[in-house]
C-alpha cells in the first residue's frame, strides 16, 4: 500500500489505516499486478476492499465438425434402352427378310415360266438357276432370323440387372457379322 508492502493482508484481516487516498497494489506470483486508489474516510472500520484480476482469457477452439466423406454418386439406371449394336442386328434382319422375299418371288416367278414353256423337258441350267435363288433365299432367311435374334438378345442383355458399371473395354462383348463362301457367320468375342 502506497508503495509500501502491507503486511497481513493475505490474512485477510483488518489493520488501522490512516485517513485519505492510498494507492494499492497487489502483485501475484508470476508478476502480474493490479493497482488502485482507495479513499479512506475517519472513523471508518471493517471495510473490504476487493481487488479481483480478470478471468484469463482461454482461447476455446471452433467445435470440430466431423468431415463425412463424399457420398458416391449414384448411378441412376437410364430405364428400357435399345443398345446401338441392336440396331446392326434389326438392319441385318432387314436386309435379310427382303433378301428372303426377293429371291423367293424370284425363283418362283422362273418356275412359273420354266412349267408354262418347257416343263417337263426344261434342261438342268433352267432348274439349277432357280434351285440357287431358292437357296439364297433360304440363307437370306437365316441371316434375317439371326440379326434380329441378336438385336433382341442384345437388347434384353443390355437392360438385365439395371444400372451397373461399364465394364472396361478389354471385357466388353463386341458382336460381329462376316459372310463366308459357305453362307454367313456371327460372332461375339469378348474376354472375361
Amino acid at each position: 500500500m502506497d508503495d509500501k508492502p502491507f503486511e497481513g493482508a493475505i490474512q485477510s484481516k483488518a489493520a488501522p489505516i490512516d485517513p485519505g487516498s492510498h494507492k494499492v497494489r497487489v502483485t501475484r506470483k508470476d508478476g502480474k499486478s493490479l493497482e488502485d486508489t482507495i479513499l479512506v474516510r475517519a472513523s471508518e472500520k471493517d471495510r473490504i476492499v476487493e481487488l479481483a484480476f480478470p478471468a484469463a482469457r482461454v482461447e476455446v477452439p471452433p467445435p470440430v465438425v466431423p468431415v463425412a466423406p463424399p457420398p458416391k454418386p449414384q448411378v441412376q439406371s437410364a430405364g428400357f434402352h435399345v443398345p446401338w449394336y441392336a440396331w446392326i442386328g434389326v438392319g441385318v434382319g432387314a436386309v435379310g427378310g427382303v433378301g428372303t422375299v426377293a429371291f423367293a418371288l424370284s425363283a418362283k416367278s422362273d418356275e412359273d415360266g420354266y412349267r408354262r414353256t418347257c416343263a417337263p423337258a426344261c434342261n438342268e441350267g433352267d432348274k439349277s438357276g432357280v434351285q440357287t435363288k431358292v437357296v439364297l433365299a433360304n440363307v437370306s432367311m437365316g441371316v434375317g432370323i439371326a440379326g434380329l435374334g441378336f438385336a433382341v438378345g442384345s437388347t434384353i442383355f443390355a437392360n438385365l440387372g439395371g444400372a451397373k458399371e461399364k465394364a472396361p473395354a478389354s471385357l466388353r462383348a463386341a458382336p460381329s457379322v462376316a459372310i463366308t463362301p459357305g453362307g454367313g457367320v456371327l460372332l461375339v468375342r469378348g474376354g472375361f
